[in-house]
């Protein structure tokens, strides 16, 4: 991931067929280094994106239980669904 991170022309933005970000992905998975590194990389990174079924990288981490990502998240800013703040 790091060298991938590496070179500045790489979108963290990018989106799946499903609107997934690659924080997203790495949220459900409880990868907190990958999510890290991700919110590290860029000031720009879309940490309360929602995909098509409304799901933030929150969310997914939440839905998991996974407390590591879920600090990271909310620490950054991250909010769940239902969030208003």
């Amino acid at each position: 991931m790091k060298l991938l991170l590496a070179h500045r022309d790489v979108e963290v933005n990018s989106r799946s067929g499903r609107g997934r970000t690659p924080l997203s992905y790495a949220a459900e998975g409880a990868h907190s280094e990958v999510v890290e590194l991700l919110l590290a990389y860029d000031s720009d990174v879309e940490i309360n994106s929602q995909d098509i079924y409304s799901q933030t990288p929150l969310s997914y981490a939440t839905e998991g239980g996974h407390l590591a990502v879920m600090k990271l998240l909310r620490a950054h800013g991250g909010r769940g669904v239902n969030s208003e703040d």
